[in-house]
């Protein structure tokens, strides 16, 4: 699971706050902590390589945003990038736009492991208190952005800083630095320890700062205190007024000669220290020697406001709460612990003093730890940031005190008795002053008064351990909640339901009983019977084992008497069962009809049944019927009307040789002419023609007409052939007139006297060109005579 360290963020009064972990940055609605964006950061591929090869670990070398502030509706952020610092300025209503890279050398630390305070002005100057190299051996406070010029205090001077946990060291914002001597460093830097202690013959200091709020209004600081890391756990808070801060700077200054010196006092004019430039080289100086205060910052009351014993405060914030009585308003101060639980004090106006409210416990004991808190008046609500979640919880619950006397007697300044609803509320429409709303002077918790005790959020599921010798390493979820909010005191009713939820716990599988013996597998001879169970009483469940053994159990049955020999029985052929219905209704489909063998059955060696099981036949083997309509013409035109005053149309079956169920219904339809109803203007059919006994064409006509047209067309070409061949085969008007073949003209042949031509005949004759004529079969061959008409041939 990846571990999220919420470590800073930026509350706005639009609806928005963006949150931050490792690689990712989001916004959130303020009212109900819904994600509004998630805009991925991650560190570089290049910054990771680099950062694992300088032997950082895996974890380390992410993107830690460490910076977060707000400017002209855009956001600065810095992140770590695996130990290469990386700045952007983003639009602050949509964190995707990135309006500006900056480098983050100087403006943000290298680990995130690192102590480290920002600050942005309204002039837009950046101000960071934080280790400023790799190795963070380099603290500093600089100046990096703005207007004016870049300062810082001197590098490696552990007189002017020697660690992130500061004391009050203000620099003046106007400062230039030196032009020589403290060039780019800061002139006008002093520091003064801020005392908060226990008063005594041996005060007892707490030392270090861990949280502080500025109230402008009241030129009040309020800052949470601790003891050192090594010491006893111990908590104050103190409050300074700005006065006694000026106080101690405008007083006299010690002054340290070397490392090992002591600090000793020193009376030079702290007026060398005010917003202007250095003139010379004298005042450079001083400002080089000198740079703590003698006098200590004192606090506004004696004692701290608060001490606590064995217990380590981390944060802390304050609200101003108009009251019935004090209209300027109380001052309430929200303390979270190192154990995640939140303390509220109250400080009694004119007296300094702080009366304890409740203690508001969000999660389960030392569950979380709180990274960060701040409030919002806006929305009466803290927020915290842990390592896993961040959460809204409201600075009043008053509806936590259920009677008059309990509501006023908790002194919780957000509180007061509603005469109207009859319950403790918070101040009708942010007025106290209203007649309907009851509130007691500021003061301590009434101790007499019986307070009823309320129960806190409830934890979130954690795993648990499961307890009994029959479940070691098993595991449930469980969560908790406290009879702490508040505590019953005085009597008070204490919390009713259960302090403890269990859920999910570790369920290993167990079988049923057995379920009784079935009946024999056979009623003779060997034959075994069953018995089950199942794994379900209960079932295993959230990682529990399952049953181990088996499921079933079978015996033999042993009180079964032997079975009687069996014949060996040959199988016959029970009688055939009903023929099935026809596969199709028309066109030809099958049937079918079965048999079994078993009669009888075949037994013993005896011979199974010889022949098919199963027989089919055709059926329906007739023609499917066509639709009516697809077996009838369409309807002739209404003849004319005839001598009884009727007309008249036909139809025809387009079926050769229809059966009885085809083409049904009548070929002919007849209707009466209506009264001066004009006539038709179309013709009628021939066989209306018919019916009707009129003079028109009839079919029998026609056949005639076709037929003697026929035969005149042959008449005809036979005449037009004989024409045409008695033309251009007609004989020479000279030639005989006999039978036989034609005469033809031919050429002289040298090889054959005219005597010698064979021929049906012997008369011989010559054409008018003088050439010899014959009537001769000739002989097609190489040596036959030239003739003329040879293209006849």
């Amino acid at each position: 699971m990846m571990k999220i360290n919420f470590s800073q963020w930026v509350v706005r009064i639009l609806n928005l706050k963006p949150r931050l972990h490792w690689d990712h940055l989001f916004r959130l609605s303020l009212e109900d902590l819904k994600k509004l964006e998630d805009v991925a950061v991650p560190a570089s591929n290049a910054a990771v390589r680099s950062c694992r090869q300088k032997g950082q670990a895996e974890e380390s070398c992410r993107n830690y945003i460490k910076v977060l502030l707000s400017h002209n509706e855009r956001l600065f952020s810095c992140g770590t990038n695996a130990f290469a610092p990386e700045c952007t300025w983003r639009d602050i209503n949509s964190l995707v736009t990135v309006r500006e890279k900056v480098d983050g050398m100087g403006k943000a630390p290298y680990s995130p492991h690192s102590n480290s305070t920002m600050l942005m002005t309204v002039q837009g100057d950046y101000y960071v208190a934080s280790p400023l190299d790799f190795s963070a051996r380099d603290y500093a406070l600089y100046r990096i952005m703005g207007r004016e010029r870049p300062l810082r205090t001197p590098i490696y001077d552990h007189k002017w800083l020697s660690g992130c946990v500061f004391k009050s060291g203000p620099g003046v914002q106007n400062d230039q630095g030196g032009q020589v001597i403290l060039k780019e460093n800061w002139t006008t830097f002093l520091k003064a320890r801020l005392n908060c202690s226990l008063p005594g013959l041996y005060p007892f200091y707490y030392n270090e700062i861990q949280s502080v709020h500025y109230l402008e209004k009241e030129q009040l600081f309020y800052a949470a205190f601790t003891t050192g890391e090594n010491s006893i756990y111990g908590s104050a808070i103190c409050v300074f007024n700005m006065s006694a801060i000026k106080h101690a700077f405008e007083g006299p200054l010690k002054y340290q000669s070397t490392q090992k010196s002591a600090w000793e006092r020193s009376t030079p004019s702290s007026q060398q220290f005010q917003c202007k430039a250095v003139e010379d080289n004298e005042r450079v100086i001083e400002a080089q020697k000198y740079q703590l205060t003698d006098e200590a910052v004192q606090p506004a009351s004696r004692r701290p406001l608060y001490t606590g014993e064995l217990e380590r405060l981390t944060h802390l914030t304050v609200d101003v709460v108009p009251t019935k009585y004090s209209f300027d308003g109380v001052h309430v101060i929200f303390a979270a612990t190192l154990e995640g639980a939140i303390k509220k004090l109250v400080v009694i106006p004119g007296l300094l003093e702080t009366c304890f409210v409740e203690e508001i416990q969000p999660f389960a004991p030392r569950q979380r730890h709180i990274f960060t808190m701040k409030l919002l008046k806006d929305t009466s609500s803290l927020y915290l940031g842990t390592e896993k979640e961040v959460l809204r919880i409201f600075v009043h619950r008053c509806e936590q005190y259920r009677s008059e006397e309990s509501c006023l007697g908790s002194m919780d300044p957000y509180c007061g008795w509603n005469k109207h609803q009859l319950a403790c509320t918070t101040a009708p429409h942010l007025n106290p002053l209203s007649l309907d709303w009851k509130q007691n002077h500021a003061g301590c918790p009434n101790s007499n008064v019986p307070v009823d005790g309320g129960w806190s959020s409830w934890s979130q599921w954690a795993e648990c351990d499961q307890v009994g010798k029959d479940s070691p390493g098993d595991h449930c979820l469980c969560r908790s909640r406290l009879c702490n909010s508040p505590a019953p005191t005085n009597g008070g009713k204490p919390c009713e339901g259960s302090s403890l939820e269990v859920t999910n716990c570790t369920q290993h599988g167990q079988w049923t009983e057995w379920s009784g013996w079935s009946a024999c597998s056979r009623t003779c001879g060997l034959a075994v019977k069953f018995r089950r169970r199942t794994c379900g009483n209960p079932s295993p469940k959230f990682g529990g084992r399952v049953c181990l053994g088996p499921e079933q159990e079978q015996i033999y049955c042993t009180s079964n008497p032997p079975c009687p020999a069996y014949l060996n029985i040959d199988g016959d052929w029970s009688e055939w069962g009903e023929w099935s219905q026809c596969s199709v209704p028309c066109g030809g489909g099958v049937q079918y009809r079965e048999r079994t063998c078993d009669n009888p059955r075949p037994s013993g060696t005896g011979a199974d049944c010889q022949g098919p099981s199963k027989e089919e036949r055709d059926c329906n083997v007739h023609q499917c019927q066509k639709p009516e309509e697809e077996e009838w013409t369409e309807w002739s035109v209404w003849s004319l009307c005839d001598h009884n005053n009727e007309q008249h149309r036909r139809r025809t079956c387009m079926i050769l040789d229809p059966n009885p169920t085809q083409c049904r219904g009548s070929t002919r339809e007849s209707r009466m002419c209506i009264a001066g109803q004009e006539t038709v203007s179309v013709l009628p059919s021939l066989e209306d023609q018919r019916d009707s006994g009129g003079s028109g064409i009839r079919t029998e006509h026609l056949v005639g007409a076709c037929i003697t047209c026929l035969v005149l067309g042959a008449l005809v070409g036979a005449l037009a052939m004989y024409r045409y061949t008695k033309r251009h085969h007609s004989r020479d008007p000279l030639a005989p007139k006999h039978l036989g073949t034609p005469l033809v003209q031919a050429e002289g042949n040298t090889y054959v006297p005219h005597s010698q031509y064979k021929n049906n005949f012997s008369t011989l004759t010559t054409s008018p060109g003088g050439k010899f004529q014959k009537e001769a079969t000739i002989k097609r061959n190489g040596f036959r005579a030239q003739i003329h008409s040879d293209h006849n041939f």
